[in-house]
C-alpha cells in the first residue's frame, strides 16, 4: 500500500492527520490479520488504502470490509448475542460509519484530550464550587433529624387545676414546691406523676408533658409528645431518610442512561417540589397528630429518595477532569457535605423550630440549585460513551475557552471535528468503541472478576458506614452541646476527607484504607476501657477522623473500579449496601444497652474493620490510572507492571 505525496501546503495538516489515523487503524487490524485468511487481509489493506486516497481527494472517509459469511449458530442463539458486535470482531464495519465511529480512542486518549482543553482550570474550579454547594444540601438534609426530633429535657405537666399553663422551669417558689410534690424524683420522673392523694403517692402515667426549649427550641418531639412509650417513633423519622437513600440504585442506573446532569436536575427538582407540598400541609395543621407524624415520615422518606442525586453529582465532579485531579474533586464534594452539616446546625440555632428549619433547608436548596441547572455541564466521559459527538465537541470547546486554551491547542486532537454533523447524529453508530451499557451491566453480575470486585466494594462500604454512624451515635450520647458537637464533628470529618484525599495520591488506595481502618479499630477498642467523658470525646473524634478518611477512600475507589457505561450503577449498588450499614448502626446501639454487650459489639466492630482491610488486597490499585471505559481495561491492569498515567 502506498500514498502519493501531495505538494499543496494547505493539505499538510490533512495528510498528517490521515497518516496518524491510518497508523492507528493498521495497529488495530493487525490482530485481525493473524486470524483471518489472506483474502480478507488483502481486502482490509485495500480498504485502508482507499481511506487515504479518498481523504486526500476530499471524499468522505469510510471503511467497508468484506462480510464474514460464517457465523456460529450456537452463539447467535444466545440471548446476549450481538450480531453487529460479532461482525466488528470479525473485521466487519458498517458502511455508514465514519472513521472515528469505527476506531474510537481509549480512556488515555480521552484523558489527553481533556488535558489539552485544561484539566484543572477555571472551568473545573467554577463547577467544583457549585457542585460543592449542591453537596451541602445533602449534608443539611441528612442532619435535619438531629435537631427536629431531638430529645430535650422534659417532665410531666402539672394538671391545670394545680398550676394552669405549667412550664418546664419553675416560675417561683410555690411552683417549685408543687413540682416537687407531684413529680417523682427518681427514674419515673419523666413519665409518671403522683395522684392527688398525697398519702398514697401512687404514680400514674402522664397524659401531657412540658419541655425545656432552651437548647433545641420547639421540636417535633414536643409537638407529637414523642417521649416515654412513644419515644421509639423518633427513630422512625431518623431512619426514614436513610431508607430512602437505599433507592440510590435506581438513580445510579438513571445517571448511566440519561446522563449525570439530567439525573441531578430531576432529583433536586423533585426534592424541592415534594418538600413544598408536604411542608405546606404540615404548616396548615389541617391533619391530626397521627397524620402529621405520617406526613413528616413521608417527607423524610421522599427527601432520602430524591437526595440520591448526590451520587450522580459526585460522579459528575470526578468526570469533569482527568484522573490526576478527580480525587481532589471528590474531596471537595464530600467536604461540601460536611459544610451542609455546619449550615443546618447554624440554621437550627437561629430558628429553633422544627418546621421553620425544614423550610429554611428547602429555600436554601432552591436558591443554590435552580440557577445552576441552566449552565451545569454534562460529563464529557458520558457523552463520549454515548457517542454524542456534537455535544462533546461543544463541551470541550466550552472547557477550553474557560481555561484560556485556543482551539488550535486541542481541536486537531479532537476526532469529532472531522465527523459531519449529519453523520454524527445518525442512528447508525459504531459499537467497536465499547460494549453496550446493557452488556456491561450483564458482565457486572456474570464476569468473575467484576463480581468479586463488586462484592468486596459492597462489604467495604457496608462496614465503613456502619462504623461511621456507630461512632456518630456514640458521640451523640456524651451530653455535649449539640450545636458544638455537630460543628466539631463536621470539621473533623472534613479533615478526614482532606487527609484521605492527600494520602491516596501519595501512597495509593489500598495503603490508605488499611491504615485508617486499623486506627479506627484501635479507637473503638479504646473507648470501652475509659470512663472520663472528655477522654471518650477526644478518642471518638479521632475515630471519626480516621473512619471519615476510610469512607472517602471507598467513595473514590469505587467509581474507579467501574467503567463509564455503568459507573453510576456500580457506585450506586455499593453505596446502597453502605446505607444498609447506616440503618443497622442505631439498631445495634439500641439493643446493646448493657456494658458487656457494648464491649462485645466493640470487639466485633474492630474485627470487621480488620477483615475489610485484608480483603482490600484483592482489589486492583487505581492510583495514577485513568477512569476505565470498559471491563477489559480493568482486567488489563493486572497484566501491567507500570502505571500508565502518573499523578
Amino acid at each position: 500500500m502506498s500514498v502519493q505525496k501531495v505538494d499543496n501546503p494547505q493539505t499538510d495538516d490533512t495528510v498528517d492527520s490521515t497518516v496518524k489515523n491510518v497508523l492507528n487503524i493498521s495497529s488495530r487490524v493487525k490482530g485481525l490479520h493473524k486470524s483471518q485468511d489472506n483474502n480478507k487481509k488483502e481486502v482490509i489493506d485495500n480498504n485502508v488504502e482507499s481511506v487515504v486516497k479518498n481523504h486526500l481527494n476530499g471524499q468522505p472517509i469510510q471503511i467497508v470490509p468484506s462480510l464474514n459469511e460464517d457465523e456460529d449458530k450456537s452463539t447467535q442463539s444466545s440471548p446476549f448475542y450481538d450480531k453487529e458486535k460479532d461482525m466488528i470482531e470479525d473485521g466487519l464495519i458498517h458502511e455508514q460509519s465514519a472513521i472515528f465511529d469505527e476506531f474510537l480512542p481509549n480512556a488515555s486518549d480521552l484523558e489527553l484530550l481533556i488535558k489539552q482543553c485544561g484539566e484543572f482550570g477555571c472551568f473545573q474550579w467554577t463547577h467544583f464550587f457549585f457542585l460543592l454547594l449542591l453537596a451541602t444540601c445533602g449534608g443539611a438534609c441528612s442532619f435535619y433529624y438531629v435537631f427536629a426530633v431531638a430529645l430535650p429535657q422534659y417532665r410531666c405537666q402539672l394538671p391545670n387545676a394545680v398550676w394552669p399553663n405549667d412550664h418546664f422551669h419553675p416560675q417561683n417558689e410555690t411552683h417549685a414546691n408543687l413540682i416537687h410534690q407531684w413529680i417523682p424524683n427518681n427514674e419515673f420522673s419523666n413519665c409518671f406523676m403522683y395522684t392527688s392523694s398525697f398519702d398514697n403517692h401512687l404514680p400514674i402515667k402522664c397524659l401531657n408533658w412540658t419541655y425545656d426549649q432552651g437548647t433545641y427550641g420547639y421540636t417535633f418531639t414536643e409537638e407529637q409528645n414523642l417521649v416515654c412509650s412513644d419515644g421509639p417513633k423518633r427513630s422512625l423519622i431518623a431512619v426514614a431518610m436513610s431508607f430512602g437513600l437505599t433507592f440510590v440504585i435506581l438513580t445510579g442506573r438513571l445517571s448511566d442512561s440519561i446522563g449525570r446532569k439530567k439525573t441531578v436536575t430531576i432529583g433536586l427538582s423533585l426534592f424541592i417540589v415534594f418538600s413544598i407540598i408536604t411542608q405546606t400541609i404540615l404548616q396548615l395543621r389541617i391533619l391530626n397528630e397521627k397524620y402529621q407524624f405520617i406526613l413528616l415520615f413521608v417527607n423524610q422518606l421522599l427527601t432520602g429518595v430524591t437526595c440520591t442525586y448526590f451520587t450522580a453529582a459526585y460522579i459528575l465532579i470526578m468526570e469533569l477532569s482527568t484522573s490526576k485531579y478527580s480525587s481532589w474533586g471528590a474531596s471537595l464534594f464530600l467536604i461540601g457535605y460536611t459544610l451542609g452539616e455546619i449550615i443546618v446546625a447554624c440554621l437550627a440555632w437561629i430558628v429553633k423550630d422544627w418546621l421553620l428549619l425544614k423550610w429554611s433547608i428547602t429555600i436554601y436548596a432552591a436558591l443554590i440549585s435552580l440557577p445552576y441547572f441552566y449552565f451545569m455541564p454534562e460529563s464529557p466521559r458520558w457523552l463520549y460513551d454515548k457517542q454524542r459527538w456534537p455535544q462533546l465537541q461543544q463541551l470541550l470547546r466550552r472547557i477550553a475557552k474557560a481555561n484560556g486554551r485556543k482551539d488550535e491547542m486541542w481541536l486537531s486532537s479532537c476526532p469529532t471535528a472531522n465527523i459531519p454533523k449529519e453523520r454524527s447524529t445518525s442512528n447508525t453508530v459504531s459499537i467497536a468503541q465499547a460494549k453496550s451499557c446493557t452488556q456491561e451491566l450483564y458482565l457486572l453480575f456474570t464476569n468473575r472478576g467484576a463480581v468479586k470486585r463488586l462484592f468486596v466494594c459492597c462489604l467495604i462500604s457496608f462496614i465503613t458506614l456502619l462504623l461511621f454512624f456507630k461512632i456518630g451515635y456514640g458521640l451523640g450520647t456524651l451530653k455535649i452541646n449539640p450545636y458544638i458537637s455537630v460543628i466539631v464533628g463536621a470539621v473533623v470529618e472534613a479533615l478526614g476527607y482532606f487527609t484521605g484525599g492527600y494520602l491516596i495520591k501519595k501512597i495509593g488506595r489500598k495503603a490508605t484504607l488499611i491504615i485508617f481502618l486499623s486506627i479506627t479499630a484501635i479507637c473503638i477498642l479504646t473507648t470501652i476501657h475509659i470512663n472520663n467523658r472528655w477522654n471518650v470525646f477526644i478518642i471518638s473524634q479521632l475515630g471519626k477522623f480516621t473512619i471519615s478518611a476510610a469512607v472517602f477512600n471507598t467513595w473514590v475507589w469505587t467509581p474507579e473500579l467501574h467503567p463509564t457505561p455503568i459507573r453510576g450503577t456500580g457506585t450506586a449498588i455499593v453505596e446502597s449496601m453502605g446505607r444498609v450499614g447506616a440503618l443497622l448502626a442505631p439498631v445495634i446501639d439500641a439493643t446493646s444497652t448493657r456494658k458487656s454487650h457494648q464491649q462485645i459489639t466493640a470487639y466485633i466492630y474492630s474485627m470487621m474493620a480488620v477483615i475489610v482491610a485484608i480483603l482490600s488486597f484483592t482489589l486492583p490499585e487505581t492510583k495514577g490510572r485513568p477512569l476505565p471505559e470498559s471491563f477489559e481495561e480493568i482486567e488489563q491492569w493486572k497484566k501491567e507492571k507500570s502505571v500508565v498515567v502518573s499523578h
